[in-house]
C-alpha cells in the first residue's frame, strides 16, 4: 500500500510538474515566498519558464520569528554554478530590528543591503570565492530535489527551526517545508536537518 502511494504521488509529480509543501503548512507559505521575492528584487520561479537547461535551488533556513535567518540561492546554467548567501529579518514591531541594522548595516558588514517593507536583507561578503558546485553536491547529495516526495506529517511546534525549499529545474517547480526535522528519526527528515546546518555554515555572519 505505501509502494502504491508514493508510486501515485511520483505520477502526480510527473504531471504537473509542480511539488507542493508537505502538509497543512503549504498554501500558508505561498504568499510568503511570492512577497520575499518581490522585496529582494529576484524573479519569481513559479512562474519561470521550465524548459531552460540551468536550475535554481533557494533556501530558506528559518530558527525564528525574531532571530537572524539565513537564506541561499544557487542558480546553475548547466556548466557553471553560482550563488549568493543573504541574512535577512523582519523589519515590523520587534525590538531586534534597530540592534540588526546596527550591528549589520551601520558597521558596513554587508556586500550589498536592502530595507524593504516586511523584510531586510544582508548579502554576505566573502573573503575568497565560494566553491558554489560544491554546495549544490551537497544539496543534491541530501535530495533536495526528492525532499518534497515525502509523506506529510503534522507540525510538532511553531519554536525551533524550519527548511522552507523552492526549486525549478527542466522538470518543474518545486516547493515544500519542514518543520523542525531534527525531532525526527525520518531519513528525509535527516537530510532536511544537514541541508538546514549546511545552510547556516555557508555563511560567515552569523547572530551577533
Amino acid at each position: 500500500m505505501e509502494k502504491l502511494i508514493v508510486l501515485v504521488l511520483l505520477l502526480l509529480v510527473c504531471s504537473c510538474g509542480k511539488t507542493e509543501f508537505q502538509g497543512i503548512p503549504a498554501k500558508s507559505y505561498a504568499g510568503f515566498v511570492e512577497e520575499f521575492t518581490r522585496e529582494l528584487g529576484i524573479p519569481s520561479l513559479d512562474t519561470a519558464p521550465s524548459e531552460n537547461a540551468g536550475s535554481e535551488v533557494r533556501i530558506w533556513v528559518q530558527p525564528a520569528l525574531m532571530r537572524l535567518q539565513y537564506f541561499v540561492r544557487l542558480i546553475s546554467d548547466g556548466n557553471k554554478v553560482s550563488g549568493d548567501v543573504i541574512l535577512w529579518w523582519h523589519n515590523q514591531d520587534l525590538p531586534q530590528v534597530d540592534f540588526f541594522r546596527s550591528e549589520f548595516y551601520a558597521h558596513n558588514r554587508c556586500k550589498k543591503s536592502i530595507v524593504g517593507e516586511t523584510f531586510d536583507f544582508c548579502y554576505v561578503p566573502f573573503r575568497k570565492s565560494r566553491n558554489w558546485q560544491e554546495a549544490q553536491t551537497f544539496f543534491e547529495d541530501h535530495s533536495i530535489w526528492t525532499l518534497g516526495l515525502q509523506r506529510p506529517r503534522p507540525w510538532i511546534t511553531f519554536d525551533g527551526v524550519s527548511l522552507l525549499v523552492e526549486a525549478r529545474n527542466s522538470r518543474g517547480h518545486y516547493l515544500y517545508f519542514f518543520d523542525n526535522p531534527v525531532f525526527s528519526y525520518d531519513v528525509q527528515d535527516a537530510n532536511a536537518a544537514m541541508i538546514i546546518e549546511y545552510t547556516k555554515s555557508l555563511s560567515p555572519l552569523h547572530f551577533p
